[in-house]
């Protein structure tokens, strides 16, 4: 996406989470498209030490900042280039200052005795080791690291949600009237840490929630809070800057809260991740609703649908990707629009639609959308999901089948209820090119207009429909791309334990045919 509008001449801003894999520098977001990056690679990771296990994982790519020298307590412990005996903290900003390669010191004294000589470690990399006892300086007009690759300090302390909004503001400054790049298209993907696992947030916003009895779901609250509050920060910079009538805002999610861990399952949310998917069933990685609906925002000039109200159409996340390029040129002739379908790709090509008019006309006559392919089964889950118009089915027994649903109060702790395995099904009648897996037989059908909480199973009654809709599973999975799990490869994690931050480990002229994981501690 970020590629395709830098054809259209966007800037093109990320911040936040990746987590599409990084044995090479080419996978990273900074080769992706991307003009700017503040973000971190994992799948998780500490909200205030910004790192995963032992290492970190905080990168920032983009232009030098104009600033001075920026200070932490305790961020590095020893590990240098070049150690100087009995100077003050001023005296180190002139030695520093007067090396091209150095990029801060680390003093090694007390608050109370920065102008006292102590000894000095001048940092020409970022080293990191989880020191308490050291005041660490950095230049301000710190330029991108090791091309990108390294993990920067300086945010240590801060709170992710809050650090993000600060910079999606900054960048929306930039863009904005009166800002230096005032008048250039923009896009900027924001992937909040927000909600997941860890569960952090800053005592203020836990001390909102008195009423919340179960602590998961206190700190869930107070996380969200957080977000609400960021979230308000940015469109309140829009405001600002008078964009937000030319500004198409769109908030999306990528699957249902986690009531429990993945082993746990959703009854033990005093010790695990809070989220609550009611009234739908199952939680994230389950094909059930509770799993896979997400809750949307979209606010955009020209929208005909009124505030607050429902777009009803069949929409999935893949087809954001055409709809926010035609939304790019729309109103700006001819010429941009095939611009736009250009960078885009052929329709054919595309596993989204262009969902940009049935927004517009506030879904009223439909949409292009008929069918949300949940999984094909080709991948290792053992199990399959399809849906066409209200009608559901799940084959084979993935994710939780559980309902959660807070106590009667709503302060207290999440009640579930489980259910029993889906029933056996025939497959006699579906024509398929090789053997059909036993789990294809175990079928759930529901009709999730009638039944949005999945609790009244069709398959018995509609078993032609099963069917129907087997056979069109076999045909999506006959042109299904495999997804592939490869093994952690352990250079990952060694490389990590080098250099103190999770980053790439294999050249960028490389392409990994056997290991694209790197093995977390």
């Amino acid at each position: 996406m970020p590629e395709a509008f830098k054809k259209l001449g966007f800037k093109t801003h990320m911040l936040g989470k990746w987590h599409l894999g990084y044995p090479t520098g080419k996978c990273a977001p900074y080769n992706r498209g991307f003009d700017s990056w503040l973000g971190f690679l994992n799948g998780n990771g500490g909200y205030y030490a910004h790192g995963m296990g032992a290492y970190m994982d905080m990168h920032e790519c983009g232009p030098a900042k104009d600033a001075d020298w920026v200070h932490r307590h305790g961020a590095l412990a020893a590990g240098s280039d070049l150690l100087v005996e009995n100077v003050t903290v001023d005296q180190a900003q002139a030695l520093c200052g007067s090396r091209d390669d150095c990029i801060g010191f680390t003093y090694e004294a007390p608050a109370s005795e920065l102008d006292t000589p102590h000894k000095t470690y001048f940092k020409s990399k970022f080293t990191y080791a989880g020191g308490k006892d050291w005041q660490t300086w950095y230049k301000g007009d710190l330029p991108p690291t090791e091309a990108c690759h390294g993990c920067t300090p300086l945010y240590e302390g801060q709170y992710s949600t809050e650090l993000y909004a600060e910079r999606a503001v900054e960048t929306i400054e930039r863009h904005g009237e009166g800002g230096s790049e005032s008048g250039d298209p923009f896009f900027l993907y924001l992937a909040w840490q927000a909600v997941h696992e860890p569960m952090e947030a800053p005592d203020e916003y836990v001390r909102r929630f008195p009423h919340i009895q179960d602590p998961s779901r206190k700190l869930y609250a107070a996380m969200l809070a957080a977000l609400d509050d960021a979230i308000g920060n940015v469109t309140a910079a829009l405001d600002r800057s008078g964009l937000r009538n030319d500004t198409v805002i769109v908030l999306s999610t990528d699957n249902g809260g986690m009531s429990g861990t993945y082993g746990m399952g959703c009854c033990n949310c005093g010790t695990s991740c809070g989220g609550l998917n009611y009234p739908y069933r199952g939680y994230k990685d389950s094909f059930f609703e509770g799993g896979m609906r997400g809750i949307g925002i979209v606010h955009a000039p020209g929208l005909e649908l009124e505030p607050n109200s429902t777009f009803e159409p069949l929409l999935h996340v893949t087809d954001w990707y055409p709809t926010l390029l035609s939304a790019a040129s729309a109103g700006k002739g001819e010429e941009a629009r095939w611009r736009a379908r250009a960078a885009a790709g052929s329709a054919s090509s595309l596993d989204g639609m262009d969902q940009w008019e049935a927004l517009l006309a506030g879904g009223k006559g439909g949409g292009p959308r008929t069918e949300v392919v949940i999984d094909t089964g080709a991948g290792h889950r053992k199990a399959a999901a399809l849906r066409v118009g209200s009608m559901k089915l799940m084959l084979g027994t993935w994710g939780s089948p559980n309902w959660c649903a807070l106590n009667s109060t709503g302060d207290g702790g999440i009640v579930c209820a489980g259910s029993s395995a889906p029933p056996t099904s025939s497959t006699e009648g579906v024509e398929a090119s090789g053997p059909v897996p036993a789990w294809f037989n175990q079928a759930q059908l529901y009709d999730l207009a009638a039944d949005p909480r999945e609790e009244h199973d069709l398959s018995a009654q509609h078993p032609e429909l099963v069917k129907q809709l087997q056979q069109r599973l076999l045909e999506y999975n006959a042109t299904a791309v495999p997804s592939v799990h490869k093994p952690n490869d352990p250079a990952g994690e060694q490389k990590a334990n080098e250099t103190g931050c999770w980053q790439p480990w294999l050249p960028d002229d490389l392409h990994p045919t056997t290991t694209t994981t790197a093995a977390a501690a």
